[in-house]
């Protein structure tokens, strides 16, 4: 009876590995297809949970809603990304959206080391090294962090960049970084002169021909008592 149900569940993770394979080379295919139209490519990337897809949602024309204090989507379809709190990534694999008024592709992907498992992660790192490897990109990380200050000191931040130019012959040629949820008062300058220090302490020079830029959201606490 064991042996049984061991050969089941194992054929049923080797049907879900084909599944989640296929879908990723689809994926590449696409991906591959916009460097033949100069077709910019956005990334939208970060920890799950950080509103990266919100985000992305937003920026496809998505209209949303307030249902028990949580944003939701008011009429969801298979072009938004899925929305969901916590440290558990919703997707497994990118979402793309093709804005063609101005000729941008935007990606999501799923949170890097969320708790969907090795096998998730590994495919999520592939087809991303896959696709920063072969197109001109620009990076949006997404934090959500509502202080003037970085957790741990930007140091999962100067990991990715890190990690990003691994290979030299990337074309990355913009990187911004957005603080979501942002609630403190410094001024702009204020709030990226603080930043830039900080990564700059952990990180003296970035390589590569990378232009680094910061925006914030800043959270409306106006209905709070």
């Amino acid at each position: 009876m064991e042996s049984q149900l061991s050969n089941q569940l194992q054929r049923q993770i080797e049907t879900e590995i084909i599944k989640i394979i296929d879908k990723c080379q689809g994926l590449l295919s696409t991906f591959s297809d916009t460097t033949k139209k100069n077709i910019e490519i956005v990334l939208f990337v970060g920890q799950t949970g950080a509103g990266k897809s919100t985000l992305f949602n937003f920026l496809c024309g998505a209209e949303f809603k307030i249902q028990e204090r949580v944003l939701k989507l008011r009429n969801p379809s298979n072009k938004f990304s899925e929305m969901k709190g916590g440290m558990n990534s919703v997707s497994k694999e990118p979402n793309y959206y093709f804005n063609s008024e101005y000729n941008h592709l935007l990606i999501d992907f799923p949170g890097f080391q969320d708790t969907n498992g090795k096998l998730d992660q590994l495919l999520i790192e592939l087809i991303f090294q896959k696709v920063v490897t072969q197109l001109p990109i620009k990076v949006i990380y997404v934090i959500k962090n509502n202080e003037s200050t970085l957790p741990n000191r930007g140091m999962q931040i100067i990991e990715f960049i890190d990690q990003l130019f691994k290979n030299s012959n990337l074309d990355i040629n913009k990187f911004n970084l957005l603080l979501n949820c942002y609630l403190e008062d410094l001024s702009n300058f204020e709030l990226k002169r603080n930043i830039r220090r900080e990564l700059k302490i952990k990180r003296k020079k970035f390589k590569g021909n990378l232009k680094l830029q910061f925006f914030h959201l800043k959270r409306n606490n106006q209905n709070k008592k």
